[in-house]
């Protein structure tokens, strides 16, 4: 009886370790080091400046920015180019992309 509860112990216990401890710990390090790389990527000024951004989103008209402001696509956007980026870098890392 106890041999059978033992061994189903075992079995999720390895499963836990193999599978959800070690996925944890790989995302964890990857998320840091993305993390680090973008703001070391911020600090050192390696991006383009935004003026043609910025100039380009002031010539919305009114209305349509009305638009924009209630489906929320400028948060939308920044996802979109902050999802792209970190696929981009991930997929450099050459044993994971």
């Amino acid at each position: 009886m106890y041999g059978i509860l033992i061994s189903a112990f075992n079995s999720i216990l390895g499963f836990a370790l193999r599978t959800i401890v070690i996925k944890f710990v790989v995302f964890s390090t990857l998320f840091l080091i993305v993390s680090s790389f973008i703001n070391y990527i911020v600090k050192a000024n390696v991006l383009p400046m935004l003026s043609n951004a910025q100039s380009a989103a002031g010539s919305i008209p009114a209305s349509v920015a009305y638009m924009f402001t209630i489906f929320n696509v400028w948060v939308g956007i920044s996802m979109i180019i902050s999802a792209y980026t970190t696929r981009f870098m991930i997929r450099r890392i050459p044993f994971i992309g």
